[in-house]
């Protein structure tokens, strides 16, 4: 039995089944920034660019608080 701080992602199935229980919302930590890293290029691919652009999609719709 304790408190941990975790991703509400990370945690979700189990706060939705009342395994876990959140307590103090109020005090959650701020988000901390996320970064794509690949190689240097001159010119980005078009496929580069794409999926940066589908990534950032789908980590807001799943990752980011509400």
């Amino acid at each position: 039995m304790g408190l941990i701080q975790i991703p509400s992602y990370d945690v979700q199935p189990h706060l939705q089944n009342g395994e876990l229980v959140s307590v103090m919302p109020e005090w959650c930590a701020e988000p901390l920034p996320m970064s794509i890293l690949y190689p240097h290029r001159h010119h980005t691919t078009n496929r580069v660019t794409t999926f940066v652009k589908w990534l950032e999609l789908l980590l807001k719709r799943h990752v980011l608080p509400d």
